[in-house]
């Protein structure tokens, strides 16, 4: 997220994880303006949110929050450690052809 005219723009960091089939819109930097929201005095502890799409085209379905590198929502998991996790669940998936 970036402040810009008081309001925090949802921009798109990082994909953590995404089927090769899937059509999803949006790339890495690309503003994300559903995830936009106004800037309020005393409420700038959150440093990021997480967007979780599904389906295909891809479709937003929820956020969470997060701040520093924990993501209270997930029992105040560490980002690295969601990235691990991600990470391995996509290696141990199998790999179907592109087509």
């Amino acid at each position: 997220m970036k402040l810009e005219d008081n309001t925090y723009k949802c921009i798109i960091a990082e994909i953590l994880k995404q089927s090769p089939n899937t059509t999803f819109y949006y790339k890495v930097g690309d503003e994300y303006r559903q995830g936009n929201h106004a800037a309020k005095p005393g409420n700038d502890y959150v440093d990021g949110q997480l967007l979780f799409f599904v389906g295909s085209p891809a479709e937003f379905r929820y956020s969470v929050s997060f701040s520093g590198d924990r993501v209270t929502a997930l029992g105040d998991m560490p980002l690295d450690v969601l990235r691990q996790m991600i990470h391995k669940q996509n290696a141990s998936e199998p790999k179907t052809p592109h087509g």
